[in-house]
């Protein structure tokens, strides 16, 4: 896929704030969609569900380049917390990459994952403050139904992966996760 040249410019409020520290308009955290790509069709998605109308599917990303700007630009004019979101995060190609220049720029990382990442990529978390995974099931057939996915290994596997995670917060002390159960008609009972 080639990369889309995006001009980024801050809006006439931002721009005064960074001219003027007497301003303070400045975000607490800002939300970056950084793909979405996704390995799983939640009834609830507004992208991958299979109840959204069909549209154009093809896969984006935000290039690398962009998102580095927007975070020096966030680290600069004192936002403190960066949440990456998509599709499914850990699917964005160069995302240990972003964790870390993320925590370089001082800031604070949130992600939002659905735990469904292969094991070699639990290293990428060292780097994560706190992990949001919407599970909304408690059952490998709610999983199924919520998650438009039939394999019998996956909520096994976001299982073991969030045991994971809990080892490496006790280990390290982060990152914090945090369990999202949207309740919908699949199991609400």
């Amino acid at each position: 896929m080639g990369e889309t040249v995006i001009s980024y410019k801050f809006d006439n409020i931002r721009s005064k704030t960074l001219s003027r520290p007497d301003l303070p308009v400045v975000p607490r955290a800002v939300n970056i969609h950084i793909t979405n790509a996704c390995n799983l069709r939640c009834c609830f998605c507004w992208d991958h569900s299979p109840l959204v109308i069909p549209r154009d599917k093809k896969r984006r990303s935000l290039p690398l380049l962009v998102i580095k700007k927007v975070i020096a630009d966030c680290a600069r004019m004192g936002v403190k917390k960066i949440c990456l979101e998509g599709g499914e995060v850990m699917l964005y190609r160069s995302i240990k990459d972003l964790c870390v220049l993320i925590k370089n720029s001082g800031l604070k990382l949130e992600v939002y994952s659905n735990c469904t990442f292969a094991p070699s990529q639990l290293s990428t978390f060292i780097h994560v403050d706190k992990v949001r995974v919407n599970l909304s099931a408690a059952t490998v057939l709610s999983y199924q139904r919520i998650h438009g996915i039939q394999d019998d290994r996956c909520f096994p596997r976001v299982l073991k992966n969030l045991y994971r995670l809990t080892r490496l917060r006790n280990r390290l002390g982060r990152p914090e996760i945090q369990l999202i159960f949207i309740i919908n008609e699949y199991n609400f009972s």
